[in-house]
């Protein structure tokens, strides 16, 4: 009986000291909520199936999704700005080269102008090439000088007028009823080389008197003994001093009351 005792005991002792088990709980994913260990730093698998830091990833800063990074060449996110930059360049230089192309193309284009007061004033936009000035030859006679050029130095002025092409170009003289027509062509022109000093007037003088800088050069002198060409009723008279002048005080007086126009 003693022993019955004893057995009977133990067992009672060992069912006390035995811990309950606690019922098991389906994990879920979604229920969970795990905190990540202060330690831990995320990784990300490469292709080569190694982790790499996400201090070292490229891509932690970009907010696009997993899928579509897997589409775009790694090479493109590492070398972006470079790609920018060689594309910017590419597009200047097909603009540039296009603008190139087309400024090459000789063209022309119609400038307009206006008679006010016996003198045509033209108004453009363009400053360089050549202006070509289509006149009658009954207006012609009356031009002696076109913007402060006299016709003598003027290329072709007896066939197609052509100077250098400015925004404001003053043509005079002129009359009521004269017609011309100017044009702006992107070819270029040169005036005549000259030397000396040009006057142009009527040919009601028969005589002048030059002073240069205070030293009198003609005296009364004959105007046939004076270079000139005709333009109409312009007479224009040439005379070269054969000394280099810079800015000289040119003072020219006739015998006649017809103004006197000095062209240094």
């Amino acid at each position: 009986m003693n022993l019955v005792g004893v057995q009977i005991s133990k067992q009672l002792t060992q069912k006390l000291t035995r811990k309950p088990k606690m019922p098991s709980v389906i994990k879920n994913p979604v229920f969970t909520n795990r905190v990540p260990s202060v330690h831990s730093v995320p990784s990300v698998r490469s292709k080569n199936c190694t982790t790499v830091p996400e201090s070292e990833n490229p891509f932690k800063l970009l907010k696009w999704k997993p899928k579509v990074l897997k589409k775009i060449p790694y090479f493109l996110f590492r070398y972006r700005l470079f790609i920018i930059i060689l594309c910017a360049m590419v597009c200047l230089f097909l603009f540039f080269t296009k603008t190139a192309k087309t400024g090459m193309l000789r063209r022309i284009q119609r400038v307009h102008c206006n008679e006010k007061r016996g003198v045509f004033i033209c108004n453009s936009k363009y400053s360089t090439g050549t202006m070509i000035i289509s006149v009658s030859l009954a207006c012609r006679r009356y031009i002696y000088e076109i913007n402060g050029v006299p016709f003598v130095r003027i290329n072709d002025f007896y066939k197609t007028i052509r100077i250098p092409a400015t925004a404001n170009l003053v043509i005079r003289d002129a009359r009521p009823g004269c017609k011309l027509s100017v044009h702006r062509t992107t070819s270029t022109c040169a005036l005549q080389p000259y030397s000396g000093i040009v006057w142009i007037t009527t040919k009601k003088h028969s005589q002048f008197t030059m002073t240069i800088d205070g030293v009198q050069v003609l005296e009364e002198t004959p105007v046939d003994l004076i270079d000139s060409k005709i333009n109409g009723e312009w007479v224009a008279y040439m005379f070269n001093p054969e000394i280099p002048l810079v800015m000289p005080d040119v003072q020219i007086r006739g015998d006649s009351s017809d103004p006197i126009y000095v062209y240094i």
